[in-house]
């Protein structure tokens, strides 16, 4: 029996496309950052409360995340496992926000999620003025 070259490489293409898994779902679908006061007037130090939001797609999934913060400071590496799928809830991120008499600070705070998958929430912006 001759062998055909064309006909084997379309084979071995076919047979390629059959066995090689495509990419996976995402199961990071969607994060988000909160914070509770976008603008907080006050005696400092004042606290700012993030609340970071992870939305999945079937769980349980285990999440690797910071804050980053418009500071150059971020929370370092935490931990999460979520078990069910849709929007959870993860714990919140406090930033003390210290300064003297009359100080205005403008700044922000993100969400990274490092693993699974890279993926970053917007910017949660916040102004502080200090009485």
């Amino acid at each position: 029996m001759a062998r055909h070259p064309a006909a084997l490489s379309a084979a071995a293409a076919l047979l390629a496309l059959v066995l090689v898994p495509g990419p996976a779902p995402a199961q990071v679908q969607a994060v988000k950052l909160s914070v509770d006061k976008q603008h907080s007037v006050g005696k400092c130090p004042l606290e700012l409360h993030f609340a970071p939001t992870v939305t999945v797609a079937k769980g349980p999934v285990k999440v690797t995340y910071q804050i980053t913060r418009s500071d150059g400071a971020s929370s370092g590496p935490l931990q999460a496992e979520l078990r069910l799928p849709g929007p959870q809830l993860l714990p919140a991120y406090t930033w003390k926000i210290a300064g003297a008499q009359g100080v205005k600070f403008a700044g922000w705070a993100q969400l990274e999620i490092t693993q699974p998958a890279k993926v970053q929430s917007g910017r949660e912006s916040f102004l502080v003025e200090c009485w």
